[in-house]
């Protein structure tokens, strides 16, 4: 996972998603979760509604972090369906601040991050030239933690000391996301008064040197044997400067990063319609992003994304097979404790250290605490 892009990841998820049989939908959003019938003198159950989107986005508008990929560009299914009917199972895994979640009633909570210092995030998009060398480029993703010497050398050369960087060639452009630290960029002249508040208020930046920041980092070569972005798009151009694909680079601020406090819950009918025995709930579960709101420079966003949809889905099965809701949360709770003490210094001791040996059971991927 440390040597994919994310786009090569999604497409190849999406591939054996497809072999499997999986119905994939486009183009439609989530809107609400209800006990209903499906029409009249039909039963009632749980009916998940839909329509016709954009592409989600969460509760804070996050999304336009995601501009640089094709996502929110996809026209609805032709044969979407406005709602689905008898619905056992939903599980939110569309960024955080998930619909889903409110809908089932899961609360949010602040994350643990053992750090004082600003966390800020840096984004930018260039735009395509459609050149041959343009087309060799790869899409990347690195943290400092893993390719400590590779920036550093990027920090001397581009001024920007970095804690991670993504890097993604979408079929409209160029797209960047990184996190330089907060001291780097007051040294570099973009933030003009380390003590304003808030430190990335529009007036307490100088968009001129971030450019020029900006167009360093990506002058600078960080994968071996390939070229550097902006030498690329300057050859393509014959010359000319790239140019942005939209309003220019942004800077934003992710200190406080959140999560699910729950993970997984049960819903029950009105009581009035409900039956004596469980077999009317809806089990609700959040993975990915959903679950845990990602800390960039950590580099384990992906991990924790994969053992939470593995954490879901043994849940899921266990309570196929006929386990109690009070058992199948328990049983999630206690991975959802390991997952979340998940870190850059505490991976060993968290995870089992035989990686082949990992199976959907939470025990196969988990030490004990």
């Amino acid at each position: 996972l440390l040597h994919i892009s994310i786009n090569d990841l999604q497409v190849l998820l999406l591939k054996v998603a497809l072999l499997l049989g999986v119905e994939v939908l486009l183009g439609v959003d989530y809107v609400a979760t209800d006990w209903s019938s499906s029409g009249p003198g039909q039963s009632r159950s749980w009916t998940v509604s839909l329509q016709p989107g954009p592409g989600m986005s969460d509760a804070e508008g996050r999304a336009e972090v995601e501009t640089g990929f094709s996502r929110a560009s996809a026209p609805p299914s032709p044969r979407a369906p406005r709602a689905f009917h008898d619905v056992s199972v939903l599980m939110g895994a569309s960024g955080f601040g998930s619909p889903v979640g409110r809908d089932a009633g899961m609360s949010e909570k602040e994350g643990d991050h053992l750090r004082k210092e600003s966390a800020i995030g840096l984004i930018c998009n260039f735009t395509r030239r459609r050149g041959p060398n343009e087309a060799m480029l790869r899409s990347f993703s690195m943290a400092r933690q893993f390719y400590a010497r590779l920036f550093q050398q990027a920090a001397r050369a581009s001024g920007a000391n970095l804690e991670n960087i993504v890097y993604t060639k979408s079929h409209r452009s160029h797209y960047f996301v990184m996190t330089p630290t907060r001291e780097s960029l007051v040294a570099s002249g973009v933030v003009i008064n380390r003590n304003y508040q808030p430190l990335l208020a529009r007036e307490n930046v100088d968009f001129e040197k971030l450019d020029v920041l900006v167009r360093e980092v990506v002058a600078f070569p960080f994968i071996e044997g390939q070229q550097a972005v902006h030498a690329a798009l300057v050859a393509d151009g014959h010359g000319e400067a790239p140019t942005y694909a939209d309003g220019g680079p942004r800077l934003f601020d992710f200190s406080q990063m959140k999560r699910s406090a729950d993970g997984l819950t049960f819903v029950r009918p009105p009581p009035d319609q409900r039956s004596p025995n469980s077999d009317d709930d809806l089990l609700v579960a959040l993975v990915g992003d959903s679950l845990v709101e990602p800390f960039w420079p950590e580099g384990l966003g992906i991990i924790r994304g994969f053992l939470g949809v593995l954490d879901a889905c043994f849940a899921v099965s266990q309570w196929a097979v006929g386990q109690s809701n009070s058992a199948v949360l328990a049983g999630f709770d206690e991975a959802y404790v390991r997952l979340k003490t998940l870190n850059a210094a505490t991976r060993a001791c968290v995870l089992q250290s035989d990686e082949r040996r990992f199976a959907l059971a939470p025990w196969t991927r988990y030490r004990a605490s």
